[in-house]
């Protein structure tokens, strides 16, 4: 199967710009989006272990077989942790992930017993990818709402002091038109208060649609080539091997 990554639309960097008025720097995540971030997360033993953890039924010719992976390639150590940690091991050997830097498309594969079982190996890898990007999506969302929330608040406390001062202004100076100090100064305050709303009215905004996105729950990885069920095994190149021995 093969996937890209999809890019952050809001995320952070929806606010850097927005951020960055109050003095604060924040990160992009680019590096997590990148096809390398994405091979290194699939060749993770965190996700190779909730692999080999699950337990899969798959067609075996006429036999239905349902096992773990520690089983699949029975493995028998002397503790189940370390029997564990061997069948994570070998599926590592197992999979194949390559990158394209140009098109961001990764393409990955595994090699297994029974064609059924690569296919549910291929689709599993894919869903653990899907939800840990969009657990961290989560989670990013929830610290983006958390610091929003803080800013709105702040911003109409600001917002209601500006008002404040030029309604104290108009009240004391009625006929401010014909004086070009006071037209000074309520202009002042006219453009204060703007721009505090201003303010306010985009975090009021990124605070909307980081609530959003803290309950998405749409895939964040868009899957090219879908897994498919392999029509005859990979050739174990026997001839090849024959001679090899023969000759050595």
């Amino acid at each position: 199967a093969s996937f890209a990554p999809q890019t952050a639309g809001g995320g952070l960097s929806r606010l850097t710009g927005l951020a960055a008025q109050f003095g604060i720097a924040v990160p992009t995540d680019d590096a997590a989006n990148s096809p390398e971030f994405y091979a290194d997360l699939l060749r993770s033993n965190q996700l190779l272990r909730a692999m080999v953890d699950t337990t899969y039924v798959y067609q075996d010719g006429d036999d239905t077989v349902r096992a773990n992976l520690v089983q699949v390639f029975d493995i028998n150590d002397a503790t189940p942790q370390r029997s564990r940690e061997k069948a994570v091991k070998r599926l590592g050997q197992q999979l194949t992930v390559t990158t394209d830097i140009k098109t961001g498309v990764v393409t990955l594969g595994f090699e297994a017993p029974a064609p059924d079982l690569a296919e549910q190996l291929v689709r599993h890898a894919l869903d653990l990818v899907n939800a840990f990007n969009l657990r961290t999506r989560q989670s990013q969302a929830a610290a983006e709402r958390q610091f929003v929330e803080a800013r709105v608040d702040e911003a109409q406390r600001d917002l209601r002091e500006a008002e404040n001062r030029l309604q104290a202004f108009l009240t004391a100076n009625r006929t401010y038109v014909n004086s070009p100090q006071l037209q000074f100064q309520h202009d002042r305050l006219s453009r204060e208060v703007q721009l505090r709303q201003d303010v306010y009215s985009k975090l009021v905004q990124a605070f909307e649609q980081a609530r959003i996105d803290e309950v998405r729950n749409t895939p964040v990885i868009t899957v090219v080539e879908a897994p498919i069920r392999p029509v005859k095994p990979d050739g174990r190149r026997l001839a090849l091997k024959a001679l090899l021995a023969l000759f050595i």
